[in-house]
C-alpha cells in the first residue's frame, strides 16, 4: 500500500513537472533562460545532488549546471550556474582511456559512437550505482570497438547520463550526481528517462517558439524598415534615425540592447547607447566602399550562445539591415541624381524660351531707345534751356543709357550678338578686366589677390565677352563685400580645360538662392542697383563657349565661381 502511495505521488509529480516545463518551453523565452528555469523546477523532483543539462545549439553546445547547497535532504538550496557555451569535439577513444563524466556524456550524445555495457539501458542511457569505483564500457564507431574505463570521481556514489530524444532526434544530455549508494536502482530508472524524454519534448517546443519569435521579430523590423522606405518625403538622416530604433526590438534581449548606425561620419544612436563588452556589427557598403557600420550592444554580460551572446537568425538580420540601408542610400542619390538632371532640362527650357522672347524684345526696344536718346541730345543743344529742363534731359539720356545696357545684355544673353572667336590668353582677358575694377576694389576696401598660372594654355574665345564674364563676377562679387573683404581672382589648367576661379569673402547665399541663381531677372538686390542679368549672360556666355560653372557658397562666408573653358585644339 504504501508503495502505491509512493508510485501514486511519483506520477504525480513527473506529470506536474512535465506540464510545467511544457508551459515554460510555450513561452518562448531564451535557451538560456530556458535552461536555468529548467533546472531550479527539476531538481526537487529529481533528488539529486548535481544536475546538468546540456542542449544542442548549432555547432556549439549550452550547459548549465543546478548544486544543492550541503549534504542534506531535500527541499534543496539551489544554486544555478552560469551557463556556458562548449565548442562540440570529438576525439575518437582508444582502448584502455579512462573517460571522465564530460567525455562520456559526449560518447551518449553522438550518434557515431555506440556505448554498451551493463551499465546501459536500452534508451542509451548510462547509469551507475556506486558498487564498484571503475566501469568498463565498450565504444565503437561501427568499423572497430573499443574498451574504455569510466572511474567515478569527486564525491559522488551514483551517477547517470541520459540521453535528450526527441522524434528519434538526439537535442542534448542530462547528467544526474548523488552522493548516495544505489541512487540509480532499476525502479527508478525509467523514472529518469521519462523525464529525460519530457525535458527533450520541451526543449523541441522551445527551440521551435524560440525561433518563430526570432523570426516574427525579423521580419518585422525588416517591414518597419520597408515602410520608412515607402515614405517619399524622408530624407535619409530621418530614416536612419528612426530604422536604429527598429533594432533593439528585434534581438533576443531587447531591455539590454542598444544600436548605432554610422554613415559617411554621422552617426544616429539609440538613446541608451553605451559601450558594451558584447556586440555584433555589419559594414555598410555604398557602391562598393564601406561607408559606414550597423552595431548592435548589450549593456549587461550575456550567455555565450551562436555568435557570443548573438544568434545565426540575428548576423543575418544585421546583414540584411546594413544591405538595405546601402541600398537606401544608393536609391536616394539615383533620385537626387534624377531631380537635378530634371531641374538642369527646366532650367534649359526656360532659358531657352527666355532667349527667344529677349532676342525679340531686345530688337524691338533698339529703335525706340535710339530715337529718344537721339532727341534727347539735340533737345540738350537748344539754347536758353532753364537748369531744371537740363537736369530732366540728362536724366532721360542716363535711363536711355541705362535700358540699352540691359538691351546689349539681353541680346548676349539669347547669343544675338555674334561672336568673335580667336585664340585668346585668359591670363591676358583677366589683367584687362582688373585693370578697369582695380581701383574700384580699392575703394570698397577690398582686399584683390590674383594667381594666374604662368605658360596658361590658350582657348578659342571671344576675347570681349570673356571680359563681359569676369566683369559680372567681379562686381558680383563686390556687392557682396559691403564692408570689405578678400577677392581672389585665380587661372589654372585642368586635364583639357582652362579655369577661371573668383573667390570672395562675402554674405555667401542661401541653397535656395543658389538654385535660381543664372535664371534670367532673378536678383536680391534692390531694384536700382540690378537688373537680375548678369549672372544669366555669364551662363549663357560660358555654355555658348563649350564650357561649365559650379558655384559652391555658404552663408555668412563666401561664394565661389569655377568656369572651366576648352583648350584650344
Amino acid at each position: 500500500m504504501q508503495s502505491q502511495c509512493v508510485d501514486n505521488k511519483q506520477t504525480k509529480d513527473l506529470h506536474d513537472l512535465l506540464y510545467t516545463m511544457i508551459s515554460v518551453a510555450n513561452r518562448g523565452i531564451p535557451r538560456s533562460e530556458f535552461l536555468q528555469e529548467s533546472l531550479q523546477r527539476l531538481m526537487p523532483v529529481l533528488k539529486c545532488d548535481t544536475v546538468v543539462l546540456q542542449l544542442l545549439a548549432g555547432e556549439k553546445l549550452l550547459r548549465c549546471e543546478a548544486q544543492a547547497n550541503g549534504k542534506k535532504a531535500p527541499p534543496y538550496a539551489l544554486r544555478v550556474r552560469q551557463c556556458r557555451n562548449e565548442e562540440i569535439s570529438q576525439v575518437e577513444p582508444e582502448s584502455g582511456e579512462y573517460l571522465d563524466s564530460e567525455k562520456l556524456s559526449g560518447y551518449v550524445l553522438f550518434n557515431q559512437y555506440t556505448c554498451s555495457g551493463p551499465s546501459f539501458s536500452e534508451n542509451g542511457g548510462f547509469f551507475t550505482q556506486g558498487r564498484q569505483d571503475t566501469y568498463e564500457i565498450d565504444v565503437s564507431d561501427g568499423k572497430k570497438r573499443r574498451t574504455c574505463l569510466f572511474r567515478m570521481g569527486e564525491d559522488y556514489r551514483s551517477f547517470a547520463v541520459i540521453p535528450l530524444l526527441a522524434n528519434k532526434v538526439k537535442l542534448g544530455v542530462l547528467q544526474l550526481k548523488s552522493r548516495k549508494t544505489s541512487h540509480f536502482t532499476g525502479d527508478r530508472r525509467e523514472f529518469y528517462e521519462t523525464i529525460a524524454a519530457g525535458i527533450a519534448l520541451a526543449g523541441l517546443v522551445q527551440r521551435r517558439h524560440s525561433s518563430l519569435r526570432e523570426r516574427v521579430k525579423e521580419l518585422g523590423c525588416l517591414y518597419g524598415i520597408a515602410r520608412l522606405i515607402g515614405e517619399p518625403d524622408l530624407t535619409i538622416g530621418e530614416i536612419l534615425r528612426r530604422t536604429v530604433k527598429l533594432l533593439p526590438p528585434a534581438w533576443l534581449y531587447p531591455d539590454v540592447a542598444a544600436a548605432k548606425i554610422t554613415l559617411n561620419g554621422q552617426r544616429y544612436l539609440t538613446r541608451n547607447f553605451g559601450k558594451g563588452r558584447q556586440k555584433q556589427s555589419a559594414d555598410i557598403v555604398i557602391e562598393g566602399e564601406r561607408r559606414g557600420t550597423v552595431e548592435v550592444v548589450y549593456l549587461e554580460h550575456k550567455p555565450e550562445l551562436d555568435e557570443g551572446p548573438f544568434l545565426t537568425e540575428e548576423r543575418n538580420l544585421i546583414n540584411a539591415v546594413a544591405r538595405q540601408i546601402g541600398l537606401i542610400v544608393e536609391q536616394k542619390q539615383a533620385e537626387q541624381e534624377q531631380k537635378k538632371l530634371q531641374e538642369q532640362l527646366r532650367h534649359a527650357d526656360r532659358l531657352a524660351t527666355v532667349g527667344q522672347l529677349s532676342a525679340g524684345v531686345a530688337h524691338e526696344l533698339n529703335e525706340p531707345l535710339a530715337s529718344i536718346l537721339g532727341f534727347a541730345e539735340l533737345a540738350k543743344d537748344c539754347p536758353d534751356l532753364p537748369d531744371q529742363v537740363l537736369n530732366d534731359i540728362e536724366k532721360i539720356v542716363k535711363a536711355s543709357l541705362f535700358a540699352r545696357e540691359i538691351v546689349k545684355k539681353l541680346l548676349f544673353f539669347s547669343r544675338q550678338v555674334p561672336q568673335k572667336k580667336a585664340t585668346v590668353n585668359l591670363n591676358q582677358v583677366v589683367r584687362e578686366g582688373l585693370f578697369f575694377l582695380d581701383s574700384r576694389c580699392a575703394k570698397a576696401g577690398i582686399h584683390l589677390v590674383c594667381s594666374l598660372e604662368p605658360d596658361l594654355p590658350p582657348i578659342t574665345a571671344d576675347a570681349s565677352q570673356m571680359q563681359q564674364v569676369l566683369i559680372n563676377l567681379v562686381v558680383n562679387a563686390i556687392q557682396a563685400m559691403p564692408h570689405g573683404g578678400a577677392l581672389k581672382i585665380k587661372t589654372l589648367s585642368l586635364q583639357n580645360d582652362a579655369m577661371l576661379v573668383v573667390e570672395d569673402t562675402g554674405m555667401g547665399m542661401r541653397k535656395e538662392i543658389q538654385r535660381h541663381l543664372f535664371t534670367p531677372f532673378f536678383t536680391t538686390k534692390d531694384v536700382d542697383k540690378g537688373t537680375g542679368l548678369g549672372l544669366a549672360v555669364v551662363y549663357g556666355i560660358v555654355t555658348g563657349h563649350g564650357g561649365t560653372i559650379n558655384v559652391s557658397s555658404k552663408l555668412g562666408q563666401g561664394s565661389k565661381f569655377e568656369i572651366s573653358l576648352p583648350l584650344k585644339k
